[in-house]
């Protein structure tokens, strides 16, 4: 209930797909070809494709890999744990207490620590009503365990009148900061602490090094702040791009889920820029524009915002329409 995509469900959910549909050995040859700085797998679920583990171990070394999981039985976790734990720079696994139990996710993380991914590891669960009841379950395992917690307030456009109870608030208030207190004391910082978190995500992401001119923007504009409706020149599609189940690539997060929403209706710069597995695939080469910065979520914010440069219509800044 509190999954955006559940939510919209008479969008997301409708799409029909099939994640085995693209071999292990396609998808990585495809993407050593990329070869990107880091490769984000997330989903959905990434282990609901049978062969990510396969994909993984094929990947070029130099290539940094980060996963967001779930953690629950759909993983082949002795397979997975084959892998060598220095291949991962992040594994950040989502507890959902009312899908699935308790006691078997942390058994299952506990099987990964002591098979040496304990420097990767991450748990993250959402605040919402019905999983505040095992939130010191997840406070006190994840302390035994060494592993960072992170507690999210849960954001709901339309709330339930549970979330108008003082005592709710401060509850949920409580538990952030005791989750933060609780890494610090394990020597996790709160920079630290936002690599771990700072980069949440749905769909496969591939973060490119960094081309010149957007080192250059970074350290001379240092990104500019483009709130509401201004349209700006964005690095999207160029350092950073957003892979479905099939390889079409979209510049952004807010793309390739409002391509999906909108279908022929789109806005242009939401359709895919191409396709991973096609021959002549390659990246943008100039900033797109867009008026819809407020959309940006985390996981591409942190990566873009940096180079953001405000675009000039007739040197006022103007709000677009939406569409929509």
């Amino acid at each position: 209930p509190y999954c955006w995509q559940g939510v919209s469900s008479v969008f997301y959910r409708q799409i029909k797909s099939n994640p085995d549909s693209v071999s292990a050995e396609r998808w990585a040859e495809a993407l050593n070809k990329l070869n990107p700085h880091t490769i984000y797998l997330t989903g959905g679920e990434p282990f609901l494709y049978k062969d990510i583990v396969k994909v993984i171990k094929m990947l070029d070394r130099k290539i940094k890999v980060e996963m967001s999981s779930n953690l629950s039985n759909i993983m082949d976790i002795e397979s997975f744990a084959s892998i060598n734990p220095s291949r991962f720079g992040l594994l950040a696994f989502s507890f959902h207490p009312s899908q699935y139990d308790g006691e078997a996710f942390f058994k299952r993380l506990e099987f990964l620590v002591k098979k040496g991914f304990s420097g990767s590891l991450g748990v993250e669960m959402v605040l919402f009503p019905d999983n505040l009841s095992f939130a010191q379950l997840a406070l006190e395992r994840c302390k035994r365990l060494r592993v960072t917690i992170m507690f999210d307030p849960c954001e709901l456009e339309n709330k339930p009148p549970e979330y108008l109870d003082e005592k709710y608030q401060a509850r949920v208030s409580y538990l952030v900061r005791k989750g933060n207190e609780q890494n610090i004391s394990m020597g996790l910082t709160p920079k630290k602490r936002n690599d771990f978190f700072g980069r949440t995500s749905r769909k496969m992401c591939y973060l490119f090094r960094i081309p010149v001119w957007i080192k250059y923007l970074k350290k001379t504009h240092r990104g500019q702040e483009c709130p509401g409706k201004v349209p700006i020149f964005c690095s999207a599609g160029m350092r950073r791009i957003n892979l479905d189940y099939k390889g079409d690539a979209y510049v952004c997060m807010s793309a390739i889920d409002r391509s999906k929403k909108f279908g022929k209706h789109a806005l242009p710069h939401y359709y895919p820029i191409g396709n991973i597995f096609e021959k002549d695939f390659k990246l943008l080469e100039k900033p797109i524009i867009c008026w819809e910065s407020f959309r940006c979520p985390a996981c591409d914010y942190d990566h873009l915002s940096g180079a953001w440069r405000k675009f000039q219509l007739h040197n006022l800044n103007v709000a677009l329409p939406l569409p929509e």
